[in-house]
């Protein structure tokens, strides 16, 4: 009888392992699915608001661009969406290395994409967009300057978005390059 008794317990305690194992397995499989999914999403959001942000350089501007000039644009807002960093690539993105741009004409159209790019991250720098990417921090920076008059409730220290709504994945309304809060408009 002793000898089943710690058959059993020793039964027990191999399996119960084996499952806290298997469980922690999944779990970690969950949530690199599910974080590849939010990655996944967030990139077609950027892209989203980047052809948005363009839509609206391409109604307030009547100078022609180029099909490189607007990609650029839409790569570098997206990525600095993504990523905060303003500098743009070393060389221009695989599509532009093919022996079809090794011209005088491909050499033009890199460059455009270059500088459509710049302007792209400029453009999201000014819209102050990133905040809504990144979220509201849990305190303000040594570096961020103090704000000199109190905040009159809880709404007006947020600054509202003048380029995006709050609709989950919403298309650029307006481009402002100033964030205002509730009620100085």
């Amino acid at each position: 009888m002793k000898g089943i008794v710690k058959i059993s317990i020793l039964s027990l305690c191999l399996f119960a392992s084996g499952c806290a194992l298997v469980s922690d397995g999944v779990h970690a499989v969950g949530t690199d699915v599910a974080d590849s999914v939010n990655d996944i999403l967030e990139q077609v959001r950027n892209r989203k608001w980047a052809r948005g942000a363009w839509d609206v350089i391409l109604s307030t501007d009547p100078h022609q661009y180029s099909k490189d000039y607007a990609r650029g644009f839409k790569d570098g807002f997206a990525a600095f969406l993504g990523d905060g960093q303003g500098e743009p690539p070393a060389v221009a993105p695989a599509r532009y290395r093919s022996i079809f741009f090794q011209t005088p004409q491909g050499y033009h159209a890199i460059e455009d994409w270059f500088a459509g790019y710049n302007r792209g991250v400029a453009v999201a720098i000014n819209t102050g967009c990133r905040r809504w990417v990144t979220g509201p921090l849990a305190a303000p920076l040594p570096s961020a300057p103090m704000q000199s008059t109190p905040a009159s409730g809880p709404e007006s220290s947020s600054p509202r978005p003048g380029l995006f709504p709050r609709a989950r994945f919403g298309k650029p309304q307006a481009l402002d390059s100033d964030v205002t809060t509730p009620g100085t408009r």
